[in-house]
C-alpha cells in the first residue's frame, strides 16, 4: 500500500509537468482567463496532438492498400496537426485549435466521400465525433455550428452514394455492399 506522501509526490510531479506544458504553449494572457477557457485551450492542444498521431498511424495502416493521393493527404493533415500547436505557441490563436481539429475531421470525411463517390462508409463513425470535440474544446455554442457542418458532410456522402457517383480516385471504391 502506498503512503500518503508517495501519492502526494506523484501528484506534485504531474502538476509541475502540466504547469510546464501550460507555460510552454499558453501565453500569460490565456492562462489568466477563466478556468473554462483554459480547459478549452488544453483540450484543443490534446485534440490536435491526438488527431495528428492518429492520422500518422492511419497513414501507416493504409500506405500499401490505398491510392497515394489519399495517403499523402492523410499524412499531410497529420503533420499539420502535430506542428500547428508549436506554430501557434504562446499566441491567443491557440485557443482556436478545437476549430482546427473539427475542421480537419470534416475535411477528411469530405475527401473520403468525394474520392470514393460516396462509398467510403468507413469514415462514418468519425462524423458524430465532431460535435463532441466542439463541445469539449470550444464550448456549447460551437456545437450547433459544427453539428450543422457534420450534417452537411453526411448529406454530401449520401448524395454521392444515392446518385451513384463514380469514384474520383481510381482504386478507392470503398467496401462493396456485400462485405458491409
Amino acid at each position: 500500500m502506498q503512503s500518503a506522501s508517495t501519492k502526494t509526490g506523484w501528484r506534485d510531479r504531474i502538476r509541475s509537468r502540466l504547469d510546464a506544458v501550460d507555460a510552454y504553449f499558453l501565453s500569460n494572457e490565456v492562462r489568466r482567463r477563466t478556468a473554462n477557457e483554459i480547459a478549452y485551450a488544453r483540450v484543443g492542444l490534446v485534440g490536435c496532438f491526438g488527431l495528428g498521431a492518429a492520422l500518422c498511424v492511419l497513414t501507416a495502416m493504409l500506405c500499401f492498400r490505398t491510392p497515394w493521393p489519399i495517403v499523402s493527404g492523410i499524412a499531410s493533415a497529420g503533420a499539420a496537426s502535430l506542428t500547428l500547436p508549436f506554430v501557434l505557441r504562446r499566441s491567443d490563436s491557440i485557443r482556436s485549435l478545437g476549430h482546427v481539429v473539427c475542421g480537419q475531421l470534416l475535411l477528411l470525411a469530405s475527401v473520403v466521400f468525394l474520392a470514393s463517390g460516396g462509398r467510403g462508409g468507413g469514415i462514418l463513425p468519425v462524423i458524430p465525433i465532431v460535435p463532441m470535440v466542439a463541445l469539449l474544446s470550444l464550448g456549447g455554442r460551437a456545437v450547433f455550428g459544427w453539428g450543422l457542418a457534420s450534417v452537411g458532410v453526411l448529406g454530401l456522402g449520401y448524395g454521392l452514394a444515392a446518385g451513384d457517383a463514380t469514384p474520383v480516385v481510381a482504386g478507392f471504391e470503398g467496401v462493396p455492399a456485400i462485405q458491409r
